[in-house]
């Protein structure tokens, strides 16, 4: 797997081997040691988190899960902004790393943390249901456009706004609900708008990578079918 290679720092040869469960419950007994835990790894962003299975994810059973502080130092995964540790998002690994309980989140509510040494990956598929749907968005117009989306569903509300140079790709988080994307040439005039309400799309859903594909153009925004987008230079270390 492409950048696999570079996500151990150090090699530990005297890791001590020990149950998910064990850690959750004990973590004062194996606090400055270094250990070996297998675990569910998710890579949100810059943040690394270690959950106790898949089911315990999709539940967000926040008790199934351990907060693991990465080197932020290292460089980004090859041509994109995402993490190098990204191609083992959602995937089973072996982790080796050293307790630390005086490390309590980025919010301070947890018991304790692991500092990262290396992460080898369990020769188990990527828990793909756990993906989120993303939406890709190219912009043909021969003009940088700001793209605004709007997202309303069940849980909640919220508005993500980003910039896109002609010719250049850029994907959002879409949701099961209304995903209004409007895209402007400058804040006052609106260039295009579309309303994208899932479940749906289906002619247009790629699910094995669980993305939908769109062309900005002069006046409207335009749905590209998977085979289509063959071409576009996407790169999804997270979820290939």
């Amino acid at each position: 797997m492409a950048g696999v290679a570079m996500l151990g720092l150090i090699t530990e040869a005297h890791a001590f081997n020990v149950q998910f469960d064990d850690l959750i419950k004990r973590p004062a007994k194996f606090n400055g040691k270094t250990i070996s835990v297998v675990g569910l790894l998710q890579v949100a962003g810059d943040n690394n988190y270690l959950w106790r299975d898949a089911e315990s994810c999709q539940r967000l059973n926040l008790k199934d899960c351990i907060f693991v502080v990465n080197d932020m130092s290292r460089p980004s995964y090859p041509g994109t902004n995402l993490s190098i540790d990204a191609p083992l998002n959602y995937r089973w690994v072996r982790l080796t790393a050293v307790v630390d309980t005086s490390f309590h989140g980025r919010f301070g509510s947890d018991p304790f943390g692991l500092i990262q040494k290396q992460i080898d990956p369990l020769a188990r598929p990527r828990e793909r249901e756990l993906l989120e749907i993303q939406g890709w968005f190219k912009n043909d117009t021969r003009r940088p456009v700001d793209i605004d989306i709007k997202c309303r569903a069940k849980k909640g509300s919220w508005e993500e706004t980003f910039p896109l140079d002609p010719g250049e790709l850029a994907p959002v988080t879409l949701v099961d609900g209304d995903n209004v994307v409007t895209a402007k040439q400058n804040v006052a005039k609106s260039l295009a708008k579309l309303i994208i309400t899932l479940p749906g799309w289906r002619r247009y859903y790629d699910s094995r990578k669980k993305s939908y594909y769109f062309r900005i153009l002069e006046g409207h925004i335009q749905p590209v079918l998977p085979n289509q987008a063959k071409n576009w230079r996407l790169v999804m270390p997270d979820r290939d």
